[in-house]
């Protein structure tokens, strides 16, 4: 028999739709898709027939939510004056691979990670290592968290 405990399903969830909303992220603001375009091809590739409609209706509610947040409208601001570089993967002398969200190539640069969780020390650590691989290329770099939620959207500066 097996066991599975309420907290591995609400965290199952919540992980899907964190990687949902990533994918939506990567395509609107990497891809140059449109909001609509990005969360229709989001859904599509990411969800099954019948999951669909409730994925619409969440995304489409997130994003009209959180585009009238002071913090989304600042992390729109950043990305007008700099060449974007979505989902870049880097590779540190120890041999591991990362993958840095979004690296916006200005003055200053800014790294930058989403996430659709509460905020863990564990992602602050992520922006400090992905910054401290990258600082020899830049001369000034910053690095940022940006939580979104139904409820709010946060950018936190980290380094």
């Amino acid at each position: 028999m097996i066991h599975i405990r309420k907290e591995e399903i609400v965290g199952w969830k919540e992980r899907r739709l964190g990687e949902l909303v990533h994918r939506v992220l990567e395509l609107n603001i990497g891809c140059g898709f449109s909001l609509s375009s990005s969360i229709e091809k989001a859904i599509i590739e990411s969800l099954g027939e019948l999951e669909r409609e409730e994925g619409r209706e969440f995304l489409r509610n997130l994003f009209s939510e959180i585009d009238r947040k002071p913090d989304w409208r600042r992390f729109m601001e950043m990305l007008s004056s700099r060449e974007k570089i979505p989902e870049l993967d880097i590779l540190a002398p120890e041999g591991q691979r990362f993958r840095i969200d979004l690296l916006l190539v200005g003055d200053p640069s800014l790294v930058i990670d989403y996430k659709y969780a509460h905020p863990r020390e564990e992602h602050r650590w992520q922006i400090e290592n992905y910054c401290r691989l990258l600082q020899p290329m830049f001369a000034r770099l910053e690095g940022y968290l940006l939580y979104l939620s139904e409820k709010s959207v946060r950018l936190e500066r980290v380094v």
